[in-house]
């Protein structure tokens, strides 16, 4: 009875010692910066957590990108105990929308890798501010969003005046506008759309555009 009982008492221990895992748990995995100014530094913490029962090794932490950086606050955490990746990037140099992603390699079996994800929106020290719409007529910005346009018309105006704000993979971009009714999209181009950086560019809305180039540009987004 008593080799029963010890023999009982063993396969316990090692059904206990053997289902004995780490476990690797972040508070967030993805994180949006928003706006920030070119050329700045930005930096962006994740914090996890082990909630198992044996140690937590990180084994290595990888950034997909040569401009971020990313480090664990330790390599070794204890059932229980919180740690941290600290990601840098480097936007000198950037503007425009970028997704970056690190990956977290640990000694958890059931997830060995956790890829965290970061958005950030890098705009020039101009554009940090918030303009009403119709300031892009004036003297401070008509050069990029007017003066280029000039004499212009459908596909040659919407790439001189229109592409900065409406390219290739922003909800506003081309491919979308086209999805639109014909009608609304010739209101949006007149009259502007409201609670939004688009102004009215007729000329009867203190716009630039005359009724023959708005139409060469509603010929381009919706063809009739």
């Amino acid at each position: 009875m008593k080799k029963f009982i010890i023999a009982a008492i063993i396969v316990f221990l090692t059904q206990s010692i053997s289902h004995a895992q780490p476990v690797t748990k972040f508070t967030q995995v993805d994180f949006d910066f928003g706006n920030v100014s070119e050329g700045d530094k930005t930096e962006h913490v994740f914090e996890f957590s082990n909630t198992g029962d044996t140690d937590l090794l990180v084994e290595k932490v990888v950034a997909t990108s040569g401009s971020t950086g990313a480090v664990a606050s330790s390599k070794v955490f204890k059932p229980g105990e919180k740690g941290n990746i600290t990601v840098v990037i480097d936007m000198r140099g950037k503007k425009g929308f970028f997704y970056k992603t690190v990956d977290v390699y640990t000694n958890d079996p059931i997830t060995p890798v956790t890829t965290l994800s970061l958005k950030i929106h890098v705009k020039d020290q101009m554009h940090m501010d918030q303009y009403k719409a119709t300031e892009i007529f004036t003297e401070k910005c008509s050069g990029c969003h007017v003066e280029q346009g000039k004499g212009k018309s459908g596909w040659d105006l919407f790439k001189a005046d229109c592409f900065m704000c409406h390219n290739a993979g922003k909800t506003t971009s081309l491919s979308t506008m086209n999805k639109k009714p014909r009608a609304d999209m010739l209101k949006a181009i007149k009259e502007g759309v409201d609670n939004t950086l688009m102004p009215g560019f007729d000329l009867k809305y203190g716009g630039p555009l005359n009724e023959t180039e708005i139409t060469s540009l509603i010929d381009l987004i919706k063809p009739e």
